[in-house]
């Protein structure tokens, strides 16, 4: 039952995607090929940061939810916190989508390289230290190698070894794509599509072996990343952004209208049937980039301190998203010890949860930066 609710959400997304596609050159454009150079400008956007800050606070909603139904499975008030986590699904596929903006090929050596530095290196010294909060240390010697290798040493570490597939299928296959024809990266997208719908909803979890693979499965995001490389151009620079919404003046509050009633559809599913939506869902991840990327480029140009504030707040955690990502899983792990409801019931505990969540590991990481090498995946170029 649950599986095929999770397909009827799934198409009622693919709908609104296709109708909105057709319907407006503005969104189709995100999927329309450019070989034009991208304006150097828009390589480094801060707009993209305050998205990836939103989508890093997302992320620990998410894992929030987790800790409060580990100790309080039946409490109704968890519905509040399940509903706040289906919301914030759009979170992972915005960082793939994202990769997809900064990659660059300079030569092999210049591209792992910079892997080695501001992934490989953080990620396996704070696992390590991590493995030792969760872990017998008598099988540290046997275990760590496999856990670090599929990303087991914490739930969402998946994310590293699913990053690196990536990162080989864009050495492989997509290194010079500004040299394709759009009539190849058209038939790559569609089949990008197909496939990762394949995935969301029949991915062979029966299949010793290969079931255990799914959580670091690219197949589950390979949409995200293969539209990254055409949508970059409207959502890195301003000026052609707001250009493309000018294109029809009814594109933009339909866009939130889909949103809306997408996410009515995951309300009703949440309450009553007590759903977890999938994180790779097609339609939501794209049109929540769409949308936070307009309010990001509005809160730049605003003239509030307090809407300034809150915007380089965002951009700030979408800077340092690889520290925090590496950091909160241990420290929501050790949170484990303590009934969430212990910091004062179920909402205010939510509240102090999601907080020290992000500005605990925010606070570690700035005090022993100078130890590490910097965590910035936008570097990873």
């Amino acid at each position: 039952m649950i599986q095929t609710t999770n397909l009827y959400i799934e198409l009622f997304g693919l709908v609104l995607l296709f109708l909105l596609t057709i319907s407006f050159t503005g969104f189709r454009n995100l999927f329309t090929f450019s070989q034009k150079e991208i304006p150097k400008k828009g390589e480094r956007s801060q707009v993209v940061d305050f998205v990836r800050g939103i989508a890093m606070c997302a992320i620990v909603v998410i894992h929030v939810d987790s800790y409060f139904a580990f100790f309080h499975p039946k409490d109704p008030e968890l519905v509040l916190s399940k509903w706040l986590a289906n919301f914030a699904r759009f979170c992972v596929p915005a960082f793939i989508l994202s990769s997809g903006f900064f990659l660059s090929w300079k030569g092999a050596s210049a591209f792992w390289m910079s892997k080695y530095k501001n992934v490989i290196i953080p990620y396996v010294v704070i696992a390590v230290i991590g493995y030792f909060t969760k872990y017998p240390p008598e099988n540290f010697l046997t275990d760590i190698i496999p856990k670090l290798l599929l990303g087991q040493v914490f739930q969402p570490y998946y994310y590293i070894p699913l990053l690196f597939g990536f990162y080989f299928i864009y050495v492989f296959f997509f290194r010079n794509i500004e040299n394709w024809s759009a009539g190849k990266f058209y038939a790559v997208l569609v089949t990008a599509l197909l496939i990762n719908f394949w995935s969301n909803h029949f991915y062979p979890k029966s299949i010793p072996y290969l079931g255990s693979l799914e959580a670091i499965s690219i197949t589950n995001y390979i949409f995200f990343f293969v539209l990254g490389f055409s949508a970059k151009r409207i959502l890195t620079n301003k000026e052609i952004f707001l250009s493309n919404l000018k294109t029809n003046k009814f594109f933009f509050p339909v866009l939130l209208l889909s949103i809306l009633s997408y996410l009515g559809v995951v309300t009703y599913f949440t309450v009553t049937m007590n759903l977890e939506i999938s994180n790779h869902f097609l339609f939501y991840p794209v049109a929540c980039f769409v949308v936070l990327t307009f309010l990001g480029i509005n809160l730049e140009s605003t003239n509030s301190k307090m809407l300034k504030s809150i915007y380089s707040g965002f951009a700030y955690i979408g800077e340092n998203s690889l520290a925090l990502f590496l950091i909160h899983p241990m420290i929501i792990h050790l949170m484990h010890m303590i009934d969430p409801y212990y910091f004062g019931g179920f909402y205010f505990g939510w509240v102090v949860t999601l907080i020290l969540n992000i500005t605990l590991p925010l606070l570690i990481w700035k005090i022993t930066s100078k130890k590490l090498p910097p965590m910035n995946t936008d570097k990873h170029r």
